[in-house]
């Protein structure tokens, strides 16, 4: 009898001779990261399956693609099992560094890693892999941006690079920084400093910067105000550019005039005091620098030039915060007169300063009034001694007194001091106040001061001054000078011991003008040198050192200190001042040596002062 088969017993039957369906999974791995530096992945495939009879394979190399797709290189194949329904794999390879380089060239950020699966006559399981390309500049900043510079000197700043990386860790360079007009313009020069880091996530590199004084000088001649430090930060052959904002501003802001009596009359000269106030920029790193001014102008209320002035003034000073400077300007009386002529009631002082690199102009306003309201003035301070001389000769034993004959005009406070120098076998460096004076002057005239008794006990030069503080103080104070004589009394050499000096300029007869150098042959041992002045007359000339007294000699007009190591000078404006107009006058050179003793005499010329009407022409 035959057996009939049941229908379940035929698919059992079925079943167990058609080949094996086996269900696997593959994981999907997380992304990973290389950088040019470090090539190597590792990938851990995990894989199940319900059949553990046959293994599970790569059924074709690893493939190493670009983003589109396009196939770049290969890895290994491989099988794992049988033997277990898990299994796992460690997958490591090694990205050619050409297959980097080229993808970072093409700017791509990641690349693929596919691999294909498979179980007997399973169909491929497709399992895709992401690998970043990782420590790569991605862009940043500079701490603190913008920043100020001064124009006028260097600039120092502390800054901080913050450098994004991408991925894993980098080496980043950047080898050189440039000053640019732009981010990316022209370049104004460079710093050849190289910055280097090893980083990952946010790179930070700190630079002490010198902005060069010619950087700034340079951007400001094409008329820039701000400029770039510009740095290349590099890893591989990718590069990021970040940039420092400069922003330049003056060195020297402002300057600003004001006056402590800004009056003068009409009619005659005045000495007006002026103070001049210069703000200048702080900056990155202080600097010395000089204010300098040339001269000035007098001007109308409506700009008219009146008149100019060219005194100079210099000043040195530090690059931050304010510099003042006090003078006393002197408003000849043609100003005043052609201001009162033109029906105006004030005048303009205006002085133009520079720093070498800016220029800054003030102006301090004077009101014009009649003579009695000028208030407080002193036109003239005529200082000698009791004897009327300007340089004498004394021992040890006589008291020294000096006279201060002030022409005044108005009533005021007189604030002055007494002061004088030590010997110092030169000319004076070094002033000591022996007195001061605080006097109230009333009315016009003739105003007489004297001094305390002088130092007489030091032998050698003593120089004495009236140094007055209040009203308008005088530019150069007048001084007087006297001798010490040592303790044996003798300052005077034997008239055969004198040594001849020979004069060279100016000719006998030579007309006085400011720039009138008086010279002569230098002789050995001479401590100084002093121009002598005197009167025509019939009266000899005192011997070196004697002081005139009754009609013996001829009163000195006027000396002049010269060191010993110079063979001429011009006449001081203050001795000048005390020769009077269309005089003539002869002149003498006497030399001093060591100990106060003189040791020279010249012979004699002549030069003529010329008349006020001569001066104008």
């Amino acid at each position: 009898m035959r057996r009939s088969i049941a229908p379940f017993g035929f698919l059992l039957l079925l079943l167990v001779h058609m080949p094996a369906w086996a269900v696997f999974n593959i994981n999907v791995p997380a992304p990973k990261s290389i950088t040019v530096d470090d090539r190597m992945v590792s990938v851990n495939w995990t894989m199940t399956t319900d059949d553990n009879v046959l293994p599970i394979l790569s059924l074709d190399p690893g493939q190493i693609e670009s983003p589109k797709g396009q196939i770049l290189s290969f890895t290994n194949t491989f099988s794992v099992g049988p033997g277990a329904f898990a299994y796992a794999y460690n997958d490591t390879f090694v990205v050619p560094a050409t297959i980097v380089e080229q993808a970072i060239a093409k700017g791509y950020e990641f690349l693929n890693y596919v691999r294909y699966f498979g179980q007997g006559a399973e169909i491929p399981l497709e399992r895709k892999v992401r690998i970043d390309i990782g420590g790569l500049p991605d862009g940043g900043s500079v701490q603190p941006s913008p920043v100020v510079a001064v124009a006028g000197g260097d600039n120092v700043f502390d800054v901080e690079w913050r450098i994004d990386i991408a991925g894993a860790v980098a080496t980043l360079d950047s080898r050189v920084g440039r000053f640019q007009r732009r981010e990316n313009g022209g370049v104004l020069g460079s710093v050849n400093r190289r910055l280097s880091t090893t980083a990952s996530g946010q790179a930070r590199v700190r630079e002490r910067l010198l902005v060069p004084a010619a950087v700034i000088e340079s951007a400001v001649r094409q008329g820039l105000r701000r400029i770039f430090y510009t740095r290349d930060f590099r890893a591989s052959s990718r590069s990021s550019r970040v940039a420092l904002i400069i922003d330049i501003v003056d060195a020297f802001k402002r300057v600003s005039g004001s006056s402590g009596n800004p009056r003068v009359a009409t009619g005659r000269p005045g000495n007006v005091p002026v103070r001049w106030t210069a703000e200048f920029s702080p900056r990155g790193g202080a600097r010395s620098l000089t204010l300098r001014s040339t001269g000035g102008r007098f001007l109308a209320p409506n700009g008219t030039v009146l008149g100019t002035f060219s005194d100079v003034i210099t000043r040195p000073g530090v690059g931050n915060g304010t510099l003042n400077i006090a003078e006393t300007v002197t408003v000849p009386t043609a100003i005043t007169i052609r201001a009162r002529r033109a029906g105006i009631s004030s005048i303009f002082v205006e002085r133009t300063f520079s720093d070498g690199y800016t220029t800054k102009t003030a102006q301090v306003r004077l009101a014009l009034v009649g003579a009695g309201g000028a208030g407080f003035h002193i036109s003239r301070v005529d200082l000698h001694f009791e004897d009327f001389s300007r340089i004498k000769v004394v021992d040890g034993g006589s008291d020294v007194i000096a006279v201060a004959d002030l022409s005044t005009r108005g009533s005021g406070l007189l604030e002055a001091a007494w002061e004088i120098s030590t010997p110092t076998g030169g000319a004076p460096v070094l002033f000591r106040t022996v007195k001061l004076v605080r006097q109230y002057l009333g009315g016009a005239g003739r105003k007489r001061i004297e001094s305390p008794p002088l130092p007489v006990f030091q032998p050698g030069l003593h120089v004495a001054r009236l140094r007055i503080s209040r009203p308008a103080p005088f530019d150069e104070p007048p001084m007087v000078r006297y001798y010490v004589a040592s303790a044996d009394g003798d300052l005077l050499a034997d008239d055969d011991e004198l040594k001849p000096i020979i004069l060279t300029g100016p000719a006998s007869g030579a007309v006085l003008a400011k720039d009138t150098r008086f010279t002569w042959r230098a002789i050995e041992g001479v401590v100084d040198y002093r121009i002598e002045l005197f009167p025509l007359g019939g009266e000899p000339l005192p011997p070196p050192g004697v002081v005139a007294e009754g009609k013996t000699y001829r009163r000195i007009a006027a000396g002049l200190l010269v060191p010993g190591g110079e063979g001429g000078s011009a006449l001081t404006p203050l001795t000048a001042s005390y020769l009077s107009s269309g005089e003539a006058y002869q002149w003498r050179v006497v030399a001093i040596g060591e100990g106060g003793r003189y040791i020279g005499e010249s012979n004699t010329g002549v030069v003529r002062v010329p008349r006020q009407q001569e001066e104008t022409r």
